[in-house]
């Protein structure tokens, strides 16, 4: 995209986009387990082996990452943008904005898309270990998150009834809360929180600046106060990116370019990545888990003679 020329008075700029995330809209949905009905009884046929369907849900997001990725940077590319300046009312300082005409909502969508199926293909592990341990059926059963430890308790027992002991155990161990596994724990976070009422939220910011590529000299006069350039503060509702901030007094040009990515949520730890590396991280995360969960399965079928 090529840079465009931005005169704040005191500020001059060459924005450029550099992608450096991504997002796919093909993606996996839970998988249908059939009902075939036949004279007055309806029997539940399911041929997929133990662990499958987990393992074809996280299959599916992660082809659907690689897909997520080239969307995004297609969206990096394509980003129209007016340049907003304006002024701090209590501070003084000249602000300068970046307000974008594309939005979001696709590319929202599929990274919504691939943290569900994570995040399911967690609650059909544990509901394959608890059936294959014994238990007559899976209602019930999901792989627990909590808010805290001791929540994290409570959900444990209350997801996990008549499943094996060794099994809940083994699920707890994994830590699955705030100050816990955080990797883990923010699966749940954006993939949890209003889930019935809207898509999980995504923002862009901005990874840094490049400077004095553009001709520009890049000079400028600071007579006090507080100078911030490369502001990663997202406007959702006005989907508008803050990106420098500067002393009211002061003068000068800056050649400066704001490299851009896209994030999911508000871009915070441990999700400060690009999305579709913080996607990567994801999927491997649950991934580790679920073989984790088939291979304690199988230890306490060998040691119950199952």
């Amino acid at each position: 995209m090529p840079g465009f020329f931005f005169d704040f008075g005191f500020l001059a700029f060459f924005p450029i986009f550099i992608s450096s995330c991504g997002f796919g809209f093909i993606r996996t949905r839970a998988l249908i387990r059939f009902l075939v009905a036949c004279k007055s009884s309806v029997f539940a046929m399911d041929d997929f082996a133990p662990f499958e369907s987990p393992k074809l849900l996280i299959d599916g997001a992660k082809t659907s990452i690689v897909n997520f990725r080239s969307a995004c940077e297609t969206f990096i590319e394509s980003c129209n943008y007016d340049m907003i300046y304006s002024q701090d009312p209590n501070t003084k300082q000249k602000i300068v904005k970046l307000r974008f005409h594309n939005r979001l909502p696709a590319l929202r969508y599929a990274a919504y898309g691939i943290v569900n199926d994570l995040r399911h293909s967690l609650d059909q592990a544990v509901c394959d270990a608890a059936v294959e341990l014994g238990r007559p059926d899976s209602r019930g059963v999901y792989f627990p998150f909590g808010k805290t430890a001791k929540n994290l308790d409570d959900e444990t027992a209350a997801k996990t009834k008549k499943v094996n002991a060794d099994l809940v155990t083994f699920v707890r161990a994994f830590n699955a809360h705030y100050g816990g596994d955080d990797m883990l724990y923010a699966l749940s976070s954006v993939a949890g929180p209003s889930k019935h009422q809207r898509i999980l939220r995504m923002s862009l910011d901005s990874k840094g600046v490049v400077f004095g590529l553009g001709g520009q000299a890049t000079s400028m006069t600071f007579r006090g106060g507080e100078n911030q350039i490369g502001i990663n503060k997202w406007n959702d509702l006005r989907n508008e990116l803050e990106f420098c901030r500067f002393a009211e007094d002061t003068t000068g040009n800056i050649d400066a370019r704001p490299v851009l990515q896209v994030v999911l949520g508000t871009g915070e730890p441990p999700l400060a990545d690009p999305a579709p590396t913080a996607l990567d991280a994801l999927a491997g995360k649950v991934e580790s888990i679920v073989l984790g969960i088939e291979a304690e399965t199988a230890r306490i079928k060998r040691n119950l003679g199952i």
